[in-house]
């Protein structure tokens, strides 16, 4: 039996997906939902940026929620992104020097991002990518820019026919790999939704990937493995190393620069799942990919991952290269200085 069959099996009699805390690190609800029922704490928010103003309130935000685990605190961020659209506050406030790559900034961009795509139509996405670059603070534009692209699935459609208009806005010109990151992500998660749920296999654990080219394809398969745990994280009990494993193999199934994306997005899933840990993701890559270039190319990602996290844990993302053959700890830890560079490249 093949490795594809064999998870094909084991996933065929899933009940409804719950999606986790893998997921859950970057749920969000899109103004479909918001619109008609704003949350109490959107109604807060919005009355703390009429009082106060939008950049002392977000400092007021982020003071408030600074504690709370990740997951909390991104969907807290939500509330004040929608917030800050609905009282006309400027998508900029969204990011402060120091902020990292953190839950909190995350859900404000996704947020902001998708209700002024909604509002204002698919054209729009062109004009709010381009002002992520240009007035986005703390080098956080990437974050503005993935918000981009799931902003524009959720405005214009999660069919696979949908695809060819979202990665069109984000190819036209300068191809943007942020914004299809943003694309991908929501693509299988489908978390902005007002009812939630991950996408379906449909008998194929790797479609739509393997039609595409260029960047899209590279990014498309980067996202596959947190699609991967949704499906195969069905309750708190599962065993997360046997979850992993599966994962290994199906990344094993893609060949060449595909299976480089695929690790690498694995890696990138290791801090997602739980309190990000170096130990931990240090561990799972290895569950994952016991040797080999894989294994380089996991933990490479974590550490890309956490370089870009707020600065506790980015000042020492080097960690989750540690143990690796001197020239893979090399090539591993030369990602992780937080520069924005471009991992999935094809």
């Amino acid at each position: 039996m093949s490795v594809t069959t064999r998870v094909y099996v084991s996933l065929g009699l899933i009940l409804p997906v719950i999606l986790l805390v893998a997921v859950m690190s970057d749920v969000g609800t899109s103004s479909r939902s918001h619109v008609e029922k704003k949350s109490q704490d959107e109604v807060y928010w919005s009355a703390r940026i009429e009082a106060l103003g939008e950049v002392v309130a977000y400092q007021e935000f982020r003071d408030s929620v600074r504690e709370l685990p990740m997951s909390d605190q991104h969907t807290a961020s939500h509330y004040f992104g929608g917030a800050l659209f609905e009282t006309g506050g400027l998508l900029s406030t969204c990011a402060q020097e120091g902020d990292g790559e953190a839950s909190n900034v995350r859900g404000c961009f996704h947020e902001y991002v998708g209700r002024s795509i909604a509002a204002n139509g698919l054209p729009n996405a062109s004009t709010v990518l381009a002002s992520c670059s240009e007035s986005v603070r703390g080098g956080m534009d990437f974050v503005c820019r993935h918000g981009v692209g799931r902003g524009i699935v959720s405005s214009i459609g999660y069919e696979v026919g949908d695809l060819s208009q979202a990665l069109f806005v984000c190819t036209k010109g300068t191809v943007d790999r942020f914004c299809l990151e943003g694309v991908f992500m929501e693509y299988y998660t489908r978390s902005m939704l007002e009812d939630a749920r991950v996408r379906e296999p449909m008998g194929n654990f790797f479609a739509p990937c393997g039609s595409l080219d260029g960047p899209a394809r590279g990014n498309c398969i980067d996202r596959q493995p947190q699609w991967w745990y949704a499906l195969l994280h069905r309750t708190e009990n599962d065993n997360e190393e046997s979850i992993f494993a599966e994962i290994g193999k199906l990344c094993g199934e893609w060949k060449m620069a595909d299976a480089r994306a695929c690790a690498i997005g694995v890696g990138r899933l290791t801090i997602s799942i739980r309190e990000p840990s170096f130990d931990r993701s240090r561990e799972l890559c290895d569950v994952t990919f016991p040797e080999g270039d894989a294994r380089m190319f996991c933990r490479t990602g974590a550490a890309f991952r956490f370089a870009r996290a707020a600065h506790d844990l980015s000042r020492d993302a080097k960690i989750v290269c540690r143990d690796l053959p001197q020239s893979e700890k090399e090539y591993c830890e030369s990602y992780a200085d937080g520069e924005p560079y471009v991992l999935i490249d094809q």
